[in-house]
C-alpha cells in the first residue's frame, strides 16, 4: 500500500513538472502577468536651473509606473516613460505640480512655488 502511494505521488509530481516543461514560467508561477501599456509623453515644465531639474525628475521617478524622465533645463520640456496601467499623464502632472512647477498653462499651487528656493522661482522674470 505504501508503495503504491508513493508511486502515485511520483507520478503526479512529474506529470506536474511535465506540464510545465513547455512554460517559460517557473514551477508553481501560476499568477498571469499583468500586461503592460509603455507610453511616452512630453509636455513644457516651467524652471530655471538643475536644481528644478531634480526635483522635478525626482517628483516623478517616485510614482509606482514611472520608467525614466528627463527635463531639459534649455527647452523646458519634460519627457517621460511610463506603464499607463499603473499610472496616467495626468498623475505625472500633478505630482510635477505639487513640487511647485508650472505644466504647460497649469500653475502650480503657490502654496507649493513659494516654498522653491529663490533661484527656481520664473514667476517673475523675462524667458
Amino acid at each position: 500500500m505504501k508503495t503504491k502511494c508513493m508511486l502515485l505521488l511520483s507520478a503526479l509530481f512529474l506529470a506536474g513538472l511535465y506540464s510545465h516543461a513547455g512554460n517559460n514560467a517557473a514551477p508553481g508561477d501560476t499568477l498571469k502577468k499583468q500586461k503592460k501599456e509603455i507610453r511616452t509623453s512630453e509636455f513644457p515644465v516651467r524652471g530655471n536651473c538643475g536644481q528644478c531639474k531634480d526635483r522635478i525628475e525626482k517628483s516623478a521617478y517616485r510614482l509606482k509606473g514611472v520608467k525614466d524622465v528627463s527635463w531639459d533645463v534649455d527647452t523646458k520640456i519634460f519627457t517621460v516613460i511610463y506603464d499607463a496601467v499603473k499610472i496616467s499623464e495626468g498623475d505625472i502632472r500633478e505630482a510635477i505640480l505639487k513640487a511647485g512647477h508650472d505644466v504647460g498653462e497649469k500653475l502650480a499651487p503657490d502654496s507649493a512655488y513659494s516654498l522653491l528656493p529663490d533661484c527656481c522661482k520664473y514667476r517673475d522674470r523675462k524667458h
